[in-house]
């Protein structure tokens, strides 16, 4: 990686972002093994997310971990909820994926939801 950030200009941001995060993604399996990405919310990721999941059939999905980068205080099932955007873009598309990370993360993210309400 990089020690200094990179801004990238670009005409056709969608396969732009999703080529960055991917390369970067097999230079951090080659050199660790295991990739962490956090996942950003609102708009402008979902077609890089699509993008990512369209083009990563033989990808080892099993060394990567995932993270929110920020979630509204919301169901996760809501339609302003940043997991549900991730989830319906990315990781639900992701054949490793598909079946037990959405149902855990939506739990976990109930679960401290129902936490950050009774602190309020």
């Amino acid at each position: 990686m990089q020690d200094n950030p990179r801004v990238i200009r670009t005409k056709n941001f969608v396969a732009d972002a999703a080529a960055f995060i991917l390369e970067h993604a097999r230079k951090a399996l080659e050199e660790r093994n295991e990739f962490r990405i956090a996942l950003s919310g609102g708009n402008t990721p979902a077609p890089v997310y699509a993008r990512v999941a369209a083009e990563t059939h033989d990808f080892p999905w099993d060394r990567v971990r995932f993270t929110f980068g920020d979630e509204r205080c919301v169901p996760p099932d809501d339609p302003q909820s940043n997991f549900r955007m991730a989830r319906e873009n990315l990781l639900c598309l992701l054949p490793f994926l598909r079946n037990q990370s959405c149902v855990c993360a939506a739990k976990s993210i109930r679960k401290l939801q129902r936490r950050s309400m009774k602190t309020n």
